[in-house]
């Protein structure tokens, strides 16, 4: 498999056949000739749907994938000519060896098409966050699930909907938190840094516009 990466190199377009990169940096190479390419993945943060559409018939196998840094990639699905369209917003069924939850906030399952809060488990979920303990015990709890009682499971943030063929569809954030070019920023914060600015600055609200930040003062 090769990647190539911005400064795209027009030169190697003939040998790749495959890549997997976020969204943000395929947008880059997306109106390039790549007549050798059979697979796409795209994974790490929202897919655009013109990138979608644009591709998806173009290519033997276009795949959108999800899963934090936490946890690794951990499902997929495909999007081709050869299946019903499907938005972007349904992540897919998980990979083997990972397990997913749909719960409420009493860490209870939720029924098909009701939004609750994703949580994964299985041999993908990372022992937790160096040197900061507590934000571990928060984000990477005991598995009520797991058959030998064992098991962890990380708990996302994302609010999504278990579909009837066991696929999710995302929905949003549970907190500020948003990608913007493949990286988590936190809105609040940035909201606390323009505050921070001038005392005279008694609001400040951030959003998101276009893949930049835009923020607002009072």
């Amino acid at each position: 498999m090769l990647q190539c990466i911005p400064p795209f190199d027009t030169s190697c377009a003939l040998q790749i056949t495959h890549l997997c990169m976020t969204p943000s940096v395929f947008e880059l190479i997306v109106e390039c000739d790549l007549p050798s390419l059979v697979c796409i993945t795209l994974a790490g943060e929202r897919v655009l749907q013109h990138q979608l559409e644009m591709w998806r018939d173009k290519v033997q196998h276009f795949v959108i994938g999800y899963g934090p840094t936490e946890t690794d990639m951990c499902t997929a699905m495909e999007f081709n000519s050869r299946v019903e369209h499907r938005s972007s917003n349904i992540i897919g069924s998980p990979l083997p060896n990972v397990t997913y939850y749909v719960l409420d906030t009493h860490l209870q399952p939720v029924p098909v098409r009701v939004m609750g809060e994703l949580y994964i488990g299985g041999d993908c979920v990372a022992r937790g966050y160096p040197n900061r303990p507590g934000l571990t015990r928060k984000a990477f709890i005991k598995n009520p699930f797991s058959s030998d009682g064992g098991g962890r499971m990380y708990k996302t943030g994302d609010m999504v909907k278990l579909l009837p063929d066991g696929s999710i569809f995302c929905i949003g954030r549970k907190d500020g938190q948003v990608k913007i070019r493949g990286n988590r920023v936190e809105l609040g914060e940035v909201e606390a840094a323009l505050r921070s600015v001038n005392s005279r600055i008694t609001r400040a609200v951030v959003l998101v516009h276009e893949q930049s930040l835009v923020g607002f003062v009072t």
